[in-house]
């Protein structure tokens, strides 16, 4: 699941004010998201205005569709890599619920990402070094934009988190073990273990912030041609050592 975070929804809504809109957020234990008609307005009477009628809400001019621009750009040598975050991220479903009430009851919607965009992708040069260019034109709900964006920008976040440049300007490897590395286990000094992959869990407090976890497995049959390899486990890292035999290994070239 994903969480979109309060501070998200108050980003947005300083946007929304220009509309003469605003949002306000619910505990985010129960996460709703209430849709108020002049967040201003509601702090000066101490309370949500309330509609006779759900079609004149405002919520259903958030549904309206706006043109929204929004664009980012990724190291050409690094595209896959993004991709692989992005794809595990955009397809965590939304925990939250979206809101609005009058006085006859109040109704909740499930929000899904925009898929009304146009999306244009270009190539261009930065310090020598050559960037897929991410053009998108979104022509849908502020609501819908949002969650894409926030999707996007989560993966952003994570990508940043593992991969960065050094003086040169080559791609370095952040963490401490990449995908592919042959570790070992505090409690099994002696085994051989690889890292399958890495898990993303957000922090819901802040947005577009995780912690990332290894998913290994130890290697059942490392001399044999083919490898077989056992259930993956996750850890965020501390139990993780290097692998003996891999320090010899490299010491030795």
């Amino acid at each position: 699941m994903k969480h979109i975070t309060k501070l998200e929804i108050y980003e947005w809504s300083r946007r929304l004010e220009l509309i003469n809109y605003g949002l306000s957020v619910g505990n985010h234990n129960s996460i709703t998201i209430d849709i108020v008609q002049n967040s201003y307005a509601s702090s000066m009477l101490g309370y949500t205005p309330r509609y006779e009628d759900m079609n004149t809400h405002p919520y259903y001019n958030l549904l309206k569709p706006i043109r929204y621009d929004f664009s980012f750009s990724i190291c050409e040598s690094m595209l896959e890599e993004f991709e692989d975050i992005y794809n595990d991220i955009s397809h965590r479903d939304i925990s939250n619920v979206f809101k609005f009430q009058s006085s006859s009851g109040s109704k909740e919607e499930l929000i899904k990402a925009s898929k009304k965009y146009k999306l244009k992708k270009s190539e261009h040069k930065l310090r020598n070094k050559k960037y897929i260019r991410f053009d998108y034109v979104f022509n849908d709900s502020i609501l819908e934009i949002l969650i894409k964006i926030s999707y996007i920008k989560d993966s952003l976040s994570i990508f940043g988190k593992i991969w960065g440049h050094d003086d040169k300007g080559d791609e370095i490897l952040k963490l401490k073990y990449g995908k592919g590395d042959i570790v070992s286990l505090d409690e099994n000094p002696s085994g051989d273990y690889i890292i399958m992959c890495y898990d993303y869990i957000q922090d819901i407090q802040n947005p577009h912030s995780y912690n990332i976890n290894y998913g290994y497995s130890i290697i059942e049959n490392p001399k044999l041609i083919a490898i077989e390899y056992g259930e993956i486990f996750y850890s965020n890292g501390k139990n993780i050592i290097s692998n003996r035999s891999e320090r010899l290994s490299s010491l030795l070239k």
